[in-house]
């Protein structure tokens, strides 16, 4: 399931790492941001987030709507893929980039919010993995094995001189989303473009949002990592999920 996933989100890192690398993140992480000043950041049609009071986001929809028709390029791969790609329900993509500045840097990164129109059959399999503890061993022991085989994670593409290689794989968390149980993960990865290179921290969430699957994923330099990661953790467990009327 793991190789699978790997192999068909290649072409959505391309696409989201072209945000990044139009932008340059400010300084390195120098400690967590502890304000106890919170408050909500609303995303429409999605749902609402507890974020710190100097948190801004900017809106970049032609982004999204260009990862958005990526996907109709993903799901012309193999049936394989097809098969191991849970978010293929023709899904909504909003993008954002995200900035707090603590007084004495400013920490930047780059959510990316996806949800299906329709429900999906796999949602129930999905429960299954994470309410059975034998199914929830069964994928740590997978995600062990792509740690221990690390070194074949990676990506050269000879035409454009693009490569990206995994440096590390984070464990993979169960975290509760809006009540309910969700899967997260997290990895160190490198881009290399002609020799120019970028160190960069992703992490990602996969829950379901009624009867559909939906995600949210983060992007920043690998310097700022540990600053990002408490704010992510602390957003995805406030996060409330707005009910919306699916498409059948």
């Amino acid at each position: 399931m793991v190789n699978g996933a790997w192999l068909a989100g290649k072409r959505i890192m391309f696409v989201f790492l072209v945000v990044v690398l139009f932008s340059v993140n400010i300084g390195y992480c120098e400690g967590y941001y502890a304000s106890t000043q919170k408050r909500d950041w609303i995303v429409p049609n999605f749902g609402v987030f507890e974020v710190p009071d100097k948190f801004y986001a900017k809106d970049l929809s032609d982004f999204g709507k260009l990862l958005t028709d990526q996907r109709k390029i993903i799901t012309e791969g193999t049936d394989c893929i097809k098969a191991q790609m849970p978010l293929a329900g023709d899904p909504d993509i909003s993008i954002y980039q995200i900035t707090i500045n603590d007084r004495q840097v400013y920490h930047q990164a780059w959510v990316a919010i996806v949800k299906d129109k329709r429900p999906s059959a796999s949602v129930d399999t999905f429960r299954s993995i994470l309410d059975n503890i034998v199914n929830r061993t069964s994928l740590i022991e997978g995600h062990n094995a792509l740690i221990r085989d690390i070194d074949k994670l990676r990506y050269n593409d000879e035409n454009t001189g693009i490569g990206i290689k995994v440096l590390e794989l984070l464990p993979v968390e169960f975290p509760i989303v809006n009540g309910t149980k969700a899967v997260g993960g997290s990895a160190r990865v490198l881009v290399n473009i002609k020799g120019l290179v970028f160190p960069l921290y992703v992490k990602g969430y996969l829950f379901i949002a009624g009867e559909c699957f939906a995600g949210v994923g983060l992007m920043t330099t690998d310097s700022d990592r540990e600053f990002w990661n408490q704010v992510m953790s602390e957003m995805i467990g406030s996060l409330k999920l707005k009910s919306v009327k699916v498409e059948n």
